[in-house]
This record gives C-alpha cells, structure tokens and sequence, in this order.
C-alpha cells in the first residue's frame, strides 16, 4: 500500500494537473544575459496546498502568504533556472524540491513561491 500514491489518485485531494515552464541556462553576450529557450511540460495529477503545513521549506526572506507545497510525480527543476508553474493562483517560481521515496516510487514535495512575481 502506498498511501501517497493513492493520495495523488484520490479526486478529494487532488487539486489539478499543472502546467510547468522550464528554462534553459542564459547565455552571455557582450558580458549581458539573453535569456534561454523555454519548454513546457505538465506535472499529472497534483496536489497544492498552502505552505503553512511545511513552513521549513521556505528559504530565507520567502513569507507565507505567497507560498504553497506542490505534491507531484514529476521532479521540478531549482537550477540553473527556477520552474515556473501555473496555478489558479498565479505563476509560481520554485524555491524547494524535496524528493520522497517509498513503497517503490518517487515523489516530490516542491516549494512554490510568488515573490517577485506579478
């Protein structure tokens, strides 16, 4: 029995399947940034919940009410460039990624933030 697997099939609990926008590294030009390709790809089904049931996942500086945990399959990327997904309450950059492996299976708590985000 894997209880977050079956979590993450539970309608009750699932709250959508989120789209993510990777970027690529920049380049450098005349010692300036231009910004790297970008590619798109969806998280399956997902939970989002506000932060304040894992406060420790938030960096330095990051407050709570910006803040929420994603519950995925799928590893989101801190670096070289932040993930960026798109929730129902606005593009969220990803300040955390905390894989969990049990019962055969990997899964990811995934630190989102809107700081400095529109």
């Amino acid at each position: 029995m894997n209880l977050l697997a079956d979590t993450l099939t539970d309608p009750d609990f699932v709250t959508g399947d989120y789209t993510v926008t990777r970027a690529a590294a920049p380049t450098y030009v005349a010692n300036l940034p231009v910004p790297g390709s970008t590619s798109t790809l969806a998280t399956g089904p997902a939970a989002l919940h506000p932060a304040g049931l894992v406060l420790k996942m938030l960096p330095e500086g990051h407050h709570v009410q910006g803040s929420w945990i994603l519950c995925s399959t799928v590893a989101l990327l801190l670096e070289p460039v932040p993930d960026l997904v798109a929730t129902e309450h606005g593009d969220m950059r990803v300040v955390d990624v905390r894989p969990w492996t049990g019962h055969g299976a990997t899964f990811y708590l995934v630190g989102l933030d809107k700081a400095g985000l529109p």
